[in-house]
């Protein structure tokens, strides 16, 4: 069973009545972000996606003290950080990845990571090298996150690969038996350019039926809110955002997930 989810915008919490309205487009899955938020924090943000009912939120977290300072019975799935593979080095990356792993299992919570930027040649290299920095992956990991961007279409392979599938085969050689989760992948819709509202919402579909199809745990669609300003960037969101920061009605990727026949 793949849940189908999505990503929060990043360094804020989001409220009930969005949550709410999250749940009712049948998403199950929430990817909080909590790199620099204490545990009070982290808790807050944890009650107010579950308050809807049936989602489970996915925590980033980035310093171990915020997750030996949890309370026990929170049953939580963590996130070790955000695309290391840009700017770390596997064998610097690793021992606090493995601390990370062992602290979450103590309090009961499952880690995921490394959260990995794409299913390319180079993050699944740099991801093989984490593994082998440890001599394998640490026993207490739960399981290994991913994130997958490509050239606007649904279709097309990174380089080096003959298939999509093949990106998902070479990921699990380097897993092993390890369940995987995709935490991040999505599509900017952009009036004029190359892949309109439509086609954002046709292509997230599609998206979620792969994802469920390859045996993901999860796949969290980015993002909830678009931004302010008109840029590439900003057009991610399922929901309209005017300039002036007002959010207002919902893009038709907002009914992704029925589409694709979420449970």
């Amino acid at each position: 069973m793949c849940a189908f989810g999505l990503v929060t915008h990043f360094g804020a919490l989001i409220s009930d009545p969005t949550m709410t309205a999250v749940a009712g487009f049948a998403f199950t899955h929430v990817r909080l972000d909590m790199q620099t938020a204490d545990v009070p924090l982290i808790l807050d943000a944890v009650a107010e996606a579950r308050r809807p009912g049936g989602i489970t939120p996915l925590v980033i977290v980035a310093y171990h003290d915020q997750i030996a300072l949890l309370p026990d019975g929170l049953d939580l799935d963590l996130e070790w950080t955000n695309e290391p593979d840009g700017d770390v080095s596997p064998t610097y990356f690793q021992p606090g990845f493995a601390r990370a792993a062992r602290l979450a299992k103590e309090r009961g919570c499952r880690l995921w990571g490394p959260a990995i930027s794409n299913l390319d040649f180079d993050s699944l290299r740099w991801l093989k090298r984490l593994r082998d920095a440890g001599k394998g992956w640490p026993p207490e990991l739960y399981g290994i996150s991913v994130h997958r961007y490509g050239d606007g279409t649904f279709e097309t392979p990174h380089h080096g690969f003959t298939s999509r599938h093949g990106e998902v085969a070479a990921l699990r050689q380097i897993i092993g038996a390890l369940p995987f989760g995709v935490s991040e992948f999505g599509y900017p819709s952009i009036t004029g350019s190359e892949i309109t509202e439509i086609d954002q919402a046709d292509l997230a579909v599609e998206e979620f039926e792969f994802w469920r199809q390859e045996g993901a745990a999860f796949a969290d669609y980015y993002q909830i809110n678009d931004g302010p300003t008109n840029e590439r960037l900003d057009r991610y969101g399922i929901r309209h955002c005017q300039p002036d920061g007002t959010l207002t009605d919902w893009k038709p990727a907002a009914q992704a997930a029925v589409r694709a026949g979420a449970a």
